[in-house]
């Protein structure tokens, strides 16, 4: 069953259930579900639901923060879905799609909850846990 998130966005345990947009450098949009084709400019600190994209454009790029343990680098002119973003009894669960360009993940193991982080291309797919 699911924990469903508590109305500060943080996980019963304390663990925040959201992603944001920690880093902004140079050109970045973002695209949120539900508004057709309404590209707008990316803000430091803007929350990024599941079902987003992330665009970055020439020599931009921007960091994603998924809870306290997981940034995702957003390299040069990229694009990177945000496929899945949900929280359960075990922790979080993210899905990124990138097509096309390329991001740097970095995940740190914390005791009290697991990661499962996954990202995919329409070529290859890389999956983290623990």
């Amino acid at each position: 069953s699911k924990i469903k998130c508590n109305e500060n966005g943080t996980l019963v345990k304390g663990v925040p259930c959201k992603s944001i947009i920690q880093e902004v450098n140079g050109e970045v949009e973002i695209l949120l579900p539900g508004e057709g084709q309404k590209w707008q400019t990316a803000t430091k600190g803007m929350e990024v639901p599941q079902g987003a994209k992330v665009c970055t454009g020439e020599g931009s790029s921007a960091v994603l923060a998924f809870g306290t343990n997981s940034v995702a680098l957003i390299s040069s002119v990229s694009v990177c879905e945000i496929k899945k973003l949900e929280c359960n009894e075990d922790g979080l669960k993210v899905e990124l799609f990138i097509d096309p360009g390329a991001c740097t993940v970095s995940i740190k193991k914390l005791s009290q909850f697991a990661t499962d982080f996954q990202v995919s291309t329409p070529r290859m797919t890389c999956s983290v846990r623990g």
